[in-house]
Parts: structure tokens; sequence; C-alpha cells
């Protein structure tokens, strides 16, 4: 009963100047092509092996590609049973990269496969702030940093279908993916921003003072 929640807050206009890479002619993509972006380091609890089971159970036809930025992601443990045709064609592993947030302003969708572990999580911000539509999973962490269906799609853990059909969705809709890319960054505008931050900060100590 007498703990407090209060998140670390951002600006948006952080991000203002970042110029997003054009990863299709980076990685000589067809310039068509749905770009979803992941960014982590190689920890079971990000749940990579579950966003490559929803990659591979996208209709090979189409035209949609998975960009994956972090250190170790296509480990063993991660390809174990994965075709590799489709690592070799639709899935492009970048490794560390210090230009993170050119290359996720570049792309179309990002998603965070998490199964646990997890507490407003830095590259989902980013994201957001750079009105990239976001698809995560509910873990406890990230509730709340999404209003699925609005600036986003949450989605259940270990679910690679639900992660399939959300890009699914995403990628047949453009104009939608755009909405609710913007209203990703206003919800961090809004809801996450410093200015909250210190106005609650503020209000805790009063309120430690006053009892």
């Amino acid at each position: 009963s007498k703990v407090t929640t209060i998140n670390k807050g951002h600006d948006v206009l952080w991000y203002a100047n970042v110029q997003p890479l054009n990863v299709h002619n980076n990685l000589k993509i067809d310039s068509e092509a749905l770009l979803v972006v992941c960014v982590a380091n190689n920890r079971r609890m990000k749940g990579i092996n579950y966003l490559l089971q929803a990659m591979e159970r996208i209709p090979y036809d189409l035209p949609i590609h998975l960009i994956m930025v972090g250190k170790d992601l296509n480990h063993p443990r991660n390809l174990k049973n994965i075709d590799q045709k489709l690592i070799n064609e639709r899935v492009h592993f970048l490794g560390f990269r210090n230009d993170v947030l050119e290359v996720v302003a570049g792309c179309d969708v990002f998603v965070l496969p998490s199964i646990r572990g997890e507490a407003i999580t830095k590259a989902l911000v980013e994201a957001m702030s750079l009105e990239v539509t976001p698809i995560i999973t509910n873990i406890a962490g990230n509730d709340g940093m999404v209003d699925s269906g609005k600036s986003g799609i949450v989605v259940p853990i270990k679910d690679p279908d639900s992660i399939k059909e959300s890009i699914l969705t995403l990628y047949r809709d453009p104009a939608r993916r755009k909405s609710m890319g913007k209203q990703a960054r206003l919800q961090i505008k809004n809801k996450f921003n410093s200015e909250q931050t210190i106005k609650e900060m503020k209000y805790f100590y009063e309120q430690l003072v006053s009892n």
C-alpha cells in the first residue's frame, strides 16, 4: 500500500532531429515492402523466437521484412526450427548499431515480443516518439504504454499467431498504421512526458511531508 510508481519522463522533441535511414536501399529491399523492426539484445525474456515464428507464418508472397537490431539475435536458439529460406531472404540481422534511432525511424512497425521482465522499455518509447507503430505483448512492465487499437496493438505473450495477425493488419491498412504511429507519439507526449514526472515527484514528497 505504500508503493508509488513514478515513470521516468521523456520528451518527444529529443527525437525531432532524427533522420530516417533509407533501410530499403541500404538492405536492397523492394521499396514497397513493409519493414518490421525489433530492437533488443539476445535474452530469453525478449521472446525473439516467437517473433521469428510469427514471420514464418506470414504468407511468403507478401513483401514483409523483419529488421533485427541488437547483439546476438541470430543465436542458434532463436533460429531453431525456423525456415532457413525465411532467414536468408526476409529477416535481416544488423547486430549492434550506433544509428539505431535512424534505423527504427526508417521502418514501419516496431515489435516488442517480450515475455517478462520489462519496465517502460526505452526502445519502445523511442519507437513511439518516432511515430513507428508498436506491437507489444501484454506484460506487466509495459502495461498502459499502448492503447491497443489506437496507438498500437497489444498481443498476448508467447503467441506467434497474434503477432502475425497484427503485422498483417498493419500491412493491409497503411492509413490506419500511420494514424496509430501519430497516436503513439501523442501517447508519449501526453502521458509519459518529463513534466508529468516532475509533477508526480513533487506531489509524492509533499504527501510525505504532510504525513
